[in-house]
């Protein structure tokens, strides 16, 4: 309980402040934080950064995990990807994906893939990304629920 007091609590406000540099000197302390769960519910400072939508925290983490880390998940399932999909934030997804192509399939809360949940938050931009990337891997309730949630928020094109 000490070292959670001691290291978790302020990195995980540093991490939602964005502020790399004294996280980084936290980080250095014990080599677990880097992908330890840092809050309730299991969340990991990559979690927390990518939630905040910090890139460039997000960027110099990524630097420093391992390819496993990349694709923790919380207690309810979400990876990183899961808060950079449902945020909307494209530059954090391609960071992202860049160290693990398979993020946008692996599913999060409630057995939500992260397409899921950037429609669900109306993310018009990222659902459409996501798109080309997981259709392949979609099963019938998938799509069902892809294009109702689609029409409910607006998240769609016409075409002429």
């Amino acid at each position: 309980m000490d070292n959670f007091l001691e290291y978790c609590v302020p990195l995980h406000k540093l991490a939602v402040m964005g502020n790399w540099l004294e996280a980084k000197l936290i980080l250095e302390k014990d080599d677990r934080l880097w992908h330890a769960a840092i809050a309730s519910g299991w969340s990991t400072v990559l979690h927390i950064a990518t939630g905040a939508n910090h890139f460039h925290f997000v960027k110099e983490l990524l630097q420093r995990l391992a390819d496993s880390h990349v694709a923790l998940q919380d207690y309810k399932g979400n990876t990183a990807f899961c808060f950079a999909a449902a945020s909307g934030n494209l530059d954090i997804a391609r960071l992202l994906l860049g160290r693990n192509p398979f993020l946008p399939v692996i599913r999060g809360r409630n057995g939500r893939t992260p397409i899921q949940l950037a429609a669900l938050q109306g993310k018009c931009e990222m659902t459409w990304f996501l798109y080309d990337l997981t259709k392949h891997k979609f099963e019938v309730e998938d799509r069902e629920l892809l294009f109702f949630t689609c029409i409910k928020t607006g998240n769609y094109r016409a075409y002429h």
